[in-house]
Order: structure tokens, then sequence, then C-alpha cells
């Protein structure tokens, strides 16, 4: 079942999505490296030239899996808690910069407000919330950003965006989380 960016699971999928896709472009790769070798006894043939340009999507596969190694998903039953009607919740978002590879564990956007969980040993909460202001702000100019690396503090803080009003940029905003996400 394919899940979207944002959705509880997605790193799962996405590590087993592209270690499969991997897997079948080298495959691909192989058999026509192979299947030139045996027809014409040489490798300088077009079915090499072939296998070397399906190579390059391997890998992609391949780096993005790679990325991906050091994060996981996240506890079905934290994200459980931490669903609510009251606003958008958005769960394992793998951000990447031109410098480094973020992790987010949870995203809850209300009211031009975004407050964002980040445990992980690896991402550094001012540098994403730095990050996620830039490019929040080049489309809205008065988006809120705070990232949190405790837990804790993460549910005391969702407990104030309940009280926000809704706004209509909401959806857009957690579109830019998603597009800015692996």
């Amino acid at each position: 079942m394919k899940k979207e960016k944002g959705e509880f699971g997605y790193i799962s999928y996405l590590k087993i999505y592209n270690l499969l896709m991997t897997l079948a472009c080298l495959t691909v790769v192989m058999i026509l490296v192979l299947f030139g070798f045996f027809r014409y006894h040489s490798v300088k043939q077009i079915y090499t030239v072939i296998a070397a340009v399906m190579a390059i999507p391997a890998s992609k596969f391949l780096v993005e899996y790679i990325i991906l190694i050091p994060f996981n998903s996240t506890d079905r039953v934290l994200y459980e808690e931490l669903l609510d009607d009251k606003y958008k919740v958005l769960t394992e978002l793998v951000i990447t910069t031109e410098q480094r590879v973020m992790y987010a564990q949870f995203a809850v956007i209300k009211g031009k407000t975004v407050y964002c969980c980040a445990e992980n040993k690896r991402t550094d909460s001012k540098e994403l919330e730095k990050y996620l202001l830039k490019i929040l702000n080049s489309e809205f100019k008065d988006v809120d950003v705070k990232v949190y690396d405790d837990i804790k503090q993460y549910k005391k803080a969702i407990q104030r965006i309940k009280n926000k009003q809704e706004d209509i940029r909401d959806k857009r905003i957690a579109e830019l989380m998603c597009i800015y996400s692996m």
C-alpha cells in the first residue's frame, strides 16, 4: 500500500521501495551486460551503453535508501496519541537542505503556526527551525515555526495550538512541508 509524505509509516515504505527499485534496476543492468556479452562476445556494444544509462536511476534509488538508513518510522502509539481533528498532523518528515539531512518526527500545523518535534540526535532543532522559517516565509510572511527536541515539551505546546483559529493557508503550509521533505 502506497504511503504519501507526512503519513505514518512513510519512512519504512520508502526504504523498502528504494531498495526494491535499486535491486530491479541493477538486475536489468546485469541482464543487459550479460546478454550483450553472450550475443556479441564483447562488452563493446550498444547493450553496455544502455546498461550504463540504466545505472543512473539505480544509483538515485540507492542514494535515497542510504540517506534513509539512520531514520526509523515513529512509534504508532505516540502518533495516535498526537492525532487530533483540531489540527493537521504530519509525521516522518526527512527534510533536506544543501548541507544536511534533518528529521522531524512530527509537525502540527494550525493558524499559520508550525510546531515540530525533532528528538533525533542527528537533527539540530535550531537549524531545522531556521530552515523551515526560511522556506515557509518565502511564500507566507507571518508563519510562526517552533521546533522542540523534547516530546514532553512538544505535547504541552500542542495544547496551546488547539485554541488557535484555523487559517486558509494551513493546507498550503502542509504542502510546502511535504515538498521540502524526501
